[in-house]
């Protein structure tokens, strides 16, 4: 029996290539190995440093998920070139969705996500 596709979220840093963009860091859910969503959680050109778990936590709850196994080692890191040669670094992890128990523990302990 197979099991559906495990959703992920994507975090990235993108240097600039060629076209004189700023690199930054951002991150998005991936519903399939193929699909990025269009939603994402985008940290200002300044942080040039990975996101810390804690930030990536808050940022995954702002886009309405939750990692489904916590702690630094599942986060899988990638780093190479996109074919316009910007140098990339990435990584993943699988996420689900915040449930009405992850909202009301959030709420209990007075943090604000959106």
């Amino acid at each position: 029996m197979s099991s559906p596709e495990q959703v992920r979220a994507v975090l990235d840093w993108t240097a600039p290539g060629t076209g004189g963009d700023v690199g930054g860091w951002c991150l998005r859910i991936a519903p399939s190995v193929r699909e990025l969503s269009p939603v994402s959680f985008v940290w200002p050109p300044h942080v040039t440093f990975p996101p810390t778990l804690m930030e990536r936590y808050d940022a995954l709850a702002s886009l309405g998920f939750a990692v489904v196994e916590g702690g630094a080692g599942a986060w899988e890191w990638h780093e190479g070139t996109w074919e316009d040669g910007s140098v990339v670094l990435m990584a993943y992890t699988a996420v689900r969705p915040l449930t009405a128990h992850d909202l009301s523990a959030q709420e209990a302990a007075g943090v604000p996500y959106a």
